[in-house]
């Protein structure tokens, strides 16, 4: 998905999955509102994708198996609503501030996930780098995104830190790409 228009963002991953992402994002927006400071960082960025697990394993007990069944489909589903919601949520905060939105859906998810470690022009460029990484690398992409992000100037992240939020974009946009 490279560019975003509404209904074909909505024909090409299924109305449930948008209304979930929408949900989760509310959720997240609310917990984010009201909660910032309380949570770490990288908790943060793994919230939405809980969440959508779970109101996915949900809406997928209740609406399509019509029983309690955990399937890997539930979990790659749930991580597609994360990166969803995390797409939306990122649009939604761009048009209310006036900024011009990306055309890609990529720089919009990496950009919500780096947001809490990065600002102003830094985030932009740390954006760029690790969606240049993202498309021209095609093996081993969480170690050559940590690599990135260690490299970027004034990065105050922690090892552990770099480790988990190269993980969580690469599985993320892994979500958005397979679909």
């Amino acid at each position: 998905m490279d560019y975003i228009l509404l209904k074909d963002f909505i024909a090409y991953y299924s109305l449930p999955t948008v209304i979930i992402a929408i949900i989760v994002g509310g959720i997240n927006f609310i917990i984010y509102k009201f909660a910032d400071k309380k949570i770490p960082k990288t908790v943060k960025n793994f919230i939405p994708f809980i969440l959508s697990v779970i109101i996915y394993f949900a809406f997928d007990a209740i609406f399509i198996e019509k029983a309690l069944r955990l399937k890997t489909d539930t979990f790659y589903a749930g991580i597609l609503c994360g990166s969803l919601s995390l797409i939306i949520t990122s649009a939604v905060k761009k048009i209310s501030s006036g900024k011009n939105l990306p055309f890609s859906a990529v720089a919009l998810l990496v950009e919500s996930l780096l947001e809490s470690y990065f600002s102003g022009n830094a985030l932009v460029d740390a954006v760029k780098v690790v969606e240049g990484v993202l498309n021209n690398q095609t093996d081993d992409l969480e170690t050559h995104v940590g690599e990135a992000l260690k490299n970027l100037e004034g990065t105050k992240i922690s090892e552990e830190e770099i480790v988990k939020l190269s993980y969580t974009i690469v599985k993320a946009v892994s979500a958005l790409k397979k679909q």
